[in-house]
C-alpha cells in the first residue's frame, strides 16, 4: 500500500514538472497594424526576474503618454510575451472611462 502511494506522488510530482511548465513558442501577432483608431505600439525590456512579469513603471508612463499625445486618455495592454531574458508587450490606446 505504500508503495503505491509513493508511486501515485512520484506521477504527480512528474507530470506536473513535465507538463505543468510546457512553454509554448506561440509567436506574437505580427499582423497588428497602428490605425488612428486602434493604435499599436510596441515596448521591450530586459526581464531579471521570470516569476512575476510586469511591465516597467516608466514603459506604461511612455504608453500613456503616448495615447495622450494621440488624443487618446489611457494605454492598455494587448499582448505580453517572453523569449529568453528579453520581454515584449504590445500596448493600444483607448478613450475615456465616462
Amino acid at each position: 500500500m505504500l508503495s503505491n502511494i509513493a508511486w501515485a506522488m512520484v506521477f504527480v510530482f512528474v507530470s506536473g514538472t513535465l507538463f505543468g511548465c510546457v512553454q509554448t513558442s506561440i509567436p506574437p501577432k505580427t499582423d497588428l497594424k497602428d490605425t488612428p483608431g486602434s493604435p499599436i505600439m510596441k515596448y521591450r525590456w530586459q526581464s531579471d526576474y521570470a516569476r512575476v512579469i510586469e511591465v516597467p513603471s516608466d514603459i506604461s508612463g511612455v504608453a500613456n503618454n503616448e495615447c495622450i499625445e494621440r488624443g487618446f486618455d489611457k494605454s492598455f495592454m494587448l499582448s505580453i510575451s517572453t523569449e529568453g531574458p528579453l520581454t515584449s508587450a504590445v500596448f493600444s490606446c483607448r478613450g475615456s472611462d465616462l
